[in-house]
């Protein structure tokens, strides 16, 4: 019986405090670039983190960015980054 009695008050404080929690925006783009590799496109909002710059980069096309996975490059906005 104490098992349970313990058992419902954890489950009630994580119910409450999951109803509790807020979402907070961290970072947002508008991606409204012109068409080629992400980082040049952007300006510098996005930036090259790692792998191979230029060709290999994340290439945005009608607005939309496409990787492959032959492509090395791993491009990142920084948190608290708007544009």
């Amino acid at each position: 019986m104490r098992t349970l009695v313990k058992l419902s008050g954890i489950l009630a404080l994580a119910i409450f405090a999951a109803t509790q929690a807020q979402a907070t925006v961290i970072t947002n783009d508008t991606f409204s670039y012109s068409d080629g590799d992400l980082p040049t496109v952007s300006g510098g909002i996005w930036t090259l983190h790692s792998g191979t710059a230029g060709a290999t980069d994340v290439q945005v096309t009608n607005g939309m960015a496409f990787a492959s996975g032959l492509r090395s490059g791993d491009d990142n906005l920084a948190f608290g980054g708007s544009h």
